[in-house]
Formats: C-alpha cells, structure tokens, sequence
C-alpha cells in the first residue's frame, strides 16, 4: 500500500530535523548529520514496498536535493508477515511506483531490488541478508528505511539474549528514527551479528 496522507505528515517531521533541526546532545545531532550526508560516508536504502520508498523520498528531500544521492531498494527489508500490504509489487529490478506531492522525487538503484518475497524466505533470512549486504558495503553508515515489525525482530534477533531494552518488545513509531551499532564476528566459519545496546540512540520518536 502506499503513503497515505497521515504518513506523509509523520515522515515530514524528519524532513524539517534534515532542513533545520537541532537535536539535545552531541551524539543525537552527530547521527542528525549523517543524515543529512555529512561527516562519515552513508547510503541511503529502503525496502522495495511503496510506503517505505515514500517515506525515504520524502524524509531525506532535504540530502537528496543536495547530493543526489540515489535510493537503494533493498528486498531484504521486506516487511515481514504475509498480509497483504506487506506484499511487494515491483518485480525483480523494477522501480516500485511511488505517487507523493509534487516536488518529491529521487533517483532508485534497484539491482537489489529481487521482487516479491518468496514463499522458501523468511524474516530471518532477509534480516542476515540485510546485515550481509551491509558489511560488504564500503560506507560507514546504512540508512535504512523500512518497517516497524521488520525492525522489532532485527533488534530482538541481534540484540544480547539478557537485554532487555523497550526496542525488542516494542515497535518504532511511524515515522520514528533510532540509530545503532551492528557488529560481525565469525564462528564455526559463519558470520554472526550483534547490536551493542550501548548504542542506540533515539533521534526521533522513538517506540511505543
């Protein structure tokens, strides 16, 4: 489904922090600057559903004005559950067809883009795909917009089995923005990842 008309003015809170906003410490407005394409080197990402697309057009005007940075449409960030506005449109390498108020717009790389979730895919495998993706990337940061449920299993899978921060019970709000450290070790010969709880950091909204 695409952004409807309360999304869009959720996901415009973020685009006025990009344009002007101040954050309450150093760390929030250093994440705030990544944002915006400053400081170290970032990518922007998004799932290859409508409503993700919208939102990272719309929240990110401000860099992609600036930069023209492309979108990269990542099927990996699917959202999970087999409802049917969690089923993509788009097929394999093919721009999802995003409609938004005038003035929105921005290029979309879609090699990664891999169509409609398959009935053999899960959340788990998507989510170690995503992660995979990330650390063979060159760029220090991912800017990843995608979905609420998505990102409450990431936390729950990656984060420390005795943490017990709200993010592994709670979803982000709509429109909400947290940041956060994702690490990689090997074991056995197999990749395994891990987000220090430590580190993340509200930057806006955060979860309820």
């Amino acid at each position: 489904s695409p952004l409807n008309q309360e999304g869009i003015e959720q996901v415009s809170k973020i685009k006025k922090l990009l344009e002007k906003g101040k954050l309450d410490n150093e760390k929030e407005d250093e994440v705030l600057n990544i944002m915006r394409g400053k400081g170290v080197t970032s990518i922007l990402v998004s799932s290859n559903l409508r409503r993700a697309v919208g939102t990272a057009m719309i929240a990110f005007a401000p860099r992609i004005k600036d930069t023209k940075d492309k979108i990269h449409i990542l099927s990996s960030l699917q959202e999970i559950s087999r409802n049917i506005d969690t089923l993509a449109l788009s097929q394999a390498r093919e721009a999802p067809v995003v409609n938004l108020p005038k003035g929105y717009s921005a290029e979309l790389d879609v090699n990664q883009n891999l169509g409609n979730k398959s009935l053999s895919s899960n959340g788990l495998i998507r989510m170690k795909e995503f992660a995979e993706w990330s650390f063979a990337r060159e760029e220090n940061t991912i800017i990843a917009t995608g979905h609420s449920l998505w990102f409450r299993y990431f936390f729950a899978t990656f984060l420390p089995y005795t943490c017990t921060h709200d993010a592994k019970t709670r979803k982000m709000v709509n429109g909400g923005a947290v940041s956060f450290l994702l690490t990689r070790s090997m074991y056995n010969g197999k990749p395994h990842y891990r987000i220090n709880p430590e580190s993340i950091v509200n930057i806006h909204g955060g979860f309820s």
